[in-house]
């Protein structure tokens, strides 16, 4: 999550609207693969 602190930084605190997603099917449970997470601002 240090991403969302740099975010907060470079912002002044401004609020930005944050979406995620998780790619459905992208999970690999025979290789210990967790899903693909997208996430948009």
């Amino acid at each position: 999550m240090n991403w969302v602190n740099e975010i907060t930084v470079k912002t002044e605190g401004e609020v930005i609207a944050i979406d995620g997603k998780t790619s459905r099917g992208s999970k690999d449970a025979k290789n210990a693969q967790s899903p693909l997470h997208l996430v948009s601002a």
